[in-house]
């Protein structure tokens, strides 16, 4: 028990702020920072908030940061491709063969512009390509997502004091 009050992925009352970190706007993400402080959250995990690490630690500069690493880039590829193959059934437009409603719900709407955002920071990716765009790579995705992850961990190992 480390006393924190975690924030993981997103608290779905702030889907609002979240997709206006994701399109770009004004003070969005001291905003968003604010709102998660003052809902009592002490300490964050998960996309889209290793997406802004560099904002959070400009704002809170004695923030410590926990890297967790994986054995083997692979496993993160396992990973990743499930949690996406699964969120992106709720993007599916309504269909008789897929009636899905979920493109009709402002939060879900607003998850997908949250999940396009992921990727696009540190790593320069193009909106979508972390989180959609991947499987496009054909027999090619995964060494490209394992290297995406490598990627993300070096930058912040450069970017994140070691005693912090």
């Amino acid at each position: 028990q480390l006393g924190s009050q975690p924030y993981h992925y997103i608290d779905f009352g702030h889907h609002e702020q979240w997709a206006n970190v994701a399109d770009g706007k004004d003070n969005s993400v001291d905003s968003i920072l604010d709102l998660i402080v003052n809902d009592g959250y002490n300490a964050m995990l998960e996309n889209p908030a290793s997406d802004i690490y560099q904002e959070i630690l400009r704002k809170y500069p004695t923030a410590k940061v926990v890297l967790t690493v994986r054995d083997d880039p692979q496993a993160f590829v396992r990973s990743w491709k499930t949690l996406f193959d699964t969120m992106v059934v709720t993007e599916k437009t309504f269909s008789w063969n897929f009636p899905s409603f979920f493109g009709y719900i402002p939060l879900f709407t607003n998850l997908k512009k949250i999940r396009y955002f992921m990727g696009t920071t540190q790593l320069g990716l193009s909106p979508g390509a972390l989180t959609h765009t991947w499987r496009a790579r054909g027999e090619e995705c995964d060494t490209w997502l394992a290297e995406q992850y490598e990627r993300h961990n070096a930058h912040v190992i450069q970017n994140v004091p070691k005693n912090q």
